[in-house]
């Protein structure tokens, strides 16, 4: 895998977690994630209360890696 095939995952990576970051209570990056059940879910529910938004920062590099 050259950097060059490697680059439009790092940028949906770094898209991913820019989005979780401003917008994670809101389960924006859900939805980018193609994850709409579990995005509805965040957004009505803030995020699962909060707590929901930092498992998300290792289900990102997982969900990229599989």
């Amino acid at each position: 895998l050259s950097l060059h095939d490697a680059l439009p995952i790092l940028k949906s990576v770094l898209l991913a977690y820019v989005l979780w970051l401003f917008f994670g209570l809101f389960g924006i990056h859900r939805f980018y994630l193609d994850r709409p059940c579990s995005g509805l879910l965040y957004l009505f529910t803030a995020g699962l209360f909060g707590i929901g938004k930092f498992p998300c920062v290792i289900a990102i590099t997982n969900q990229f890696n599989a």
